[in-house]
């Protein structure tokens, strides 16, 4: 019988390449896969770094990047100016009455590291990433504010209030994504930012820069 050269189980023919194109694998936790997933994606390093987001925030947040509601995972962010900006409700339930009567303190409400990996230079790969600190870069203010105008790029809050820095209360034993998502935030090096009164709303601004050397 001849042979007919087929390799029916040879998977090195559906390998592909591209000189120009980054294939990115994801696990489950940073693209929706199913638990013990994984997810491949041709990634155009032209278009922009593919940054994974975490964020931990007291009472009810609305998050949104660059106006719109921020995406889950480990979205691709176009190079130039963004801007990320929550409203978070029933912070005063939230912060902790325990913690407040212990220390006297308004504890922290908000924590959030943006990540990513560069490739200006394949063989010397770097990563960068965005903290919340109190470096004056958060800004806030406790009134309602009407329509979206606030969570877009160009919106000026010259004038906004600074954060200030208090770590976040911890969360209870069972909350276990707040709990693991805190325990991530703290090993980044993010820290607790809060307001300078006590607040049932407040609305923040951080607006930061995407370019081929990393997050700024």
């Amino acid at each position: 019988m001849p042979d007919r050269d087929i390799n029916i189980n040879e998977l090195s023919r559906y390998v592909k390449a591209s000189p120009r194109l980054v294939l990115e694998e994801h696990s489950h936790c940073e693209a929706p896969a199913g638990c013990g997933g994984v997810v491949l994606r041709w990634r155009d390093p032209a278009e922009g770094l593919p940054v994974e987001l975490w964020l931990l925030t007291a009472g009810e947040a609305d998050v949104y990047l660059d106006g719109r509601k921020a995406p889950n995972g480990r979205p691709i962010l176009s190079y130039g100016p963004h801007v990320l900006a929550t409203r978070i409700t029933g912070a005063e339930v939230t912060n902790h009455q325990e913690f407040q009567e212990k220390t006297s303190r308004i504890p922290g409400i908000l924590m959030f590291a943006a990540t990513c990996e560069t490739t200006v230079d394949p063989s010397k790969p770097a990563s960068s990433r965005i903290l919340s600190a109190a470096d004056g870069t958060w800004k806030y203010v406790l009134t309602e504010l009407p329509g979206d105008q606030w969570t877009q790029p160009e919106f000026d809050d010259t004038g906004w209030p600074s954060m200030r820095e208090e770590p976040v209360a911890e969360p209870g034993e069972k909350d276990y994504g707040k709990r693991h998502r805190l325990q991530k935030l703290t090993e980044l090096g993010a820290k607790g930012l809060c307001t300078h009164e006590p607040c049932g709303q407040v609305c923040v601004r951080k607006q930061f820069l995407v370019t081929r050397e990393g997050l700024r």
